[in-house]
């Protein structure tokens, strides 16, 4: 009964120092947060301040340098249109000439075509007859002309 009671004790005893321990614990981890805490502050002052003390140093510059930073920012962003419309005027100019380009080409390959036809049917108008020929390929008074003559 008395070891019982001893062990009861020192049960008692162990978790008293247990919780202690742990109870120590817990207020160095606040401490250590606490302190983490402070310096993050430290350091937004510390930026805030900074940021502060530059807006001031801007706010300082006189109204004369300001109105100059102006125009200049006017200058650039008008020299900046002027650009991309020239720019814009130029892609435009050289789609339209692109375009009357390939209209030239293909007036010309049609009038090879039509030169071609013609060539074809002068010289096989003795030949052959209106007969002999499918529909669509006279296609003019001329055309029929060539087989008149016969």
């Amino acid at each position: 009964r008395i070891a019982d009671e001893r062990e009861e004790f020192e049960k008692r005893v162990r978790m008293r120092l247990e919780m202690m321990r742990a109870n120590q614990y817990q207020k160095q981890l606040k401490a250590m947060k606490r302190e983490e805490e402070k310096a993050e502050e430290d350091v937004f002052r510390r930026e805030m301040m900074e940021k502060f003390a530059e807006d001031d140093r801007i706010e300082q510059m006189n109204a004369q340098k300001r109105r100059l930073k102006q125009v200049e920012h006017r200058k650039e962003i008008e020299r900046l249109l002027a650009e991309r419309r020239a720019a814009f005027e130029e892609e435009r100019a050289e789609a339209v000439a692109q375009h009357e380009e390939a209209q030239r080409r293909e007036l010309e390959r049609l009038q090879i075509v039509e030169e071609e036809r013609q060539r074809i049917l002068r010289t096989h108008a003795q030949v052959l007859g209106l007969d002999d020929l499918p529909k669509g390929v006279l296609q003019t008074d001329a055309d029929m002309a060539l087989f008149s003559k016969e």
